[in-house]
């Protein structure tokens, strides 16, 4: 059973294994929501893990570091909010999140595509809050990423996962086209940092198949 609460501007999409205190965070595009809500009731039970689905977040600004030019056709800037969506992720949604699971030593959790996967390695660098990371086809070639891993301490040692498309570097954006090599890199970066790392090249694009994607990145981080 997936109970769907709202809190502020966001959704939350939560299904509950009972007697469990580890609680998984997926940061979704609306878009995403139909099938991977399916997926999360089975995948709650079968890995003794709450999961909850936050969507409906302003997503170029909320999981972007900093300021950056915008990208294909909408070519819509990248305001940079992330700082502040975090601090509110921690601070508010999900303590009230932890509050309605009636979760008292929570052992958290997170995960996130395309921007939401770039935002959770992000969030690596200001909490030690998560145990686990997963990164799915994560924008890792945004602007000054892999440089701002390279130059900066981490206080974190989660454990991190990171999957990324065969077929996504096939992209007529130049800056789009640079992801794996970017995620190879970030990999190497983070390995570099004592971070315990997982990658893998999977079949696909960008967003599809999303429901195997999902299910690897939560069967890795949380153990």
């Amino acid at each position: 059973m997936l109970l769907t609460r709202a809190y502020h501007q966001l959704s939350f999409d939560i299904s509950q294994a009972p007697g469990s205190s580890s609680v998984c965070y997926f940061l979704l595009p609306g878009g995403l929501t139909g099938d991977i809500r399916k997926w999360a009731v089975n995948a709650s039970a079968a890995h003794s893990c709450n999961i909850v689905l936050i969507s409906g977040m302003d997503w170029n600004k909320d999981m972007t570091p900093w300021p950056a030019e915008g990208v294909m056709k909408e070519k819509k800037n990248f305001p940079g909010g992330a700082g502040l969506f975090l601090s509110e992720l921690l601070d508010d949604y999900l303590p009230t999140v932890e509050q309605w699971l009636k979760l008292r030593e929570p052992v958290r959790y997170m995960a996130g595509i395309s921007l939401s996967g770039l935002f959770a390695i992000w969030s690596l660098s200001r909490t030690d809050t998560f145990k686990g990371i997963g990164c799915i086809s994560g924008s890792l070639w945004y602007d000054g990423f892999t440089e701002f891993v390279r130059k900066t301490d981490f206080p974190s040692s989660s454990r991190i996962y990171l999957s990324l498309g065969v077929k996504e570097k096939n992209t007529p954006d130049k800056r789009m086209a640079a992801v794996e090599e970017a995620t190879k890199e970030t990999v190497a970066l983070l390995e570099g940092k004592g971070f315990d790392v997982t990658f893998e090249m999977v079949p696909g694009t960008h967003f599809s198949p999303a429901v195997p994607k999902f299910e690897r990145a939560l069967e890795i981080i949380v153990k």
